[in-house]
């Protein structure tokens, strides 16, 4: 079983990237094994982790870090979001609010960002599972494997 450590503010930057090219350069790209999904929007039964334990990980754009609040990026609106429970059933919700992140910067101030928080005005259903936000000492991850998606949902691990 292949653990699933996924920095949140990357994989927010790289699942909301919004340009003509790729978000990310995935060394020696192989779409069996990179692309979460197949060409006609299913799971990808060879994909290099397993689709029940990303469903906190949206089908677009979004990720979830509680059972009521997700995270994208600013610039990309995303009052919708879909995410697919472990039990492989796709569910949408609608986000009642939205709060844009700041970041106090040593001599400048709050600045800010291009994160922005949803909350939804219920939980998620039990099958999708939050996607943990890494907090503590950077030092603890040295050696920690990571995932990183693009937008395009392929995945390139690190």
């Amino acid at each position: 079983m292949i653990p699933l450590r996924l920095l949140t503010v990357l994989g927010i930057a790289l699942l909301s990237h919004q340009s003509s090219g790729t978000a990310a350069i995935i060394n020696g790209l192989d779409p069996m094994w990179h692309d979460r999904f197949s060409g006609d929007g299913t799971p990808n039964p060879t994909f290099l982790m397993d689709e029940s334990r990303l469903s906190g990980v949206a089908l677009k754009r979004a990720v979830l870090i509680t059972p009521r609040h997700y995270v994208s990026a600013a610039h990309v609106h995303t009052p919708e979001v879909t995410f697919r429970g472990t039990d492989g059933i796709e569910r949408t919700y609608q986000s009642t609010s939205a709060q844009d992140l700041t970041a106090s910067l040593p001599g400048q101030g709050p600045v800010g960002s291009d994160i922005r928080v949803y909350t939804l005005a219920q939980d998620v259903d039990p099958s999708i599972v939050p996607v943990p936000i890494v907090v503590g000492d950077l030092e603890t991850l040295i050696g920690q494997r990571f995932f990183a998606m693009d937008n395009q949902m392929r995945a390139g691990v690190g």
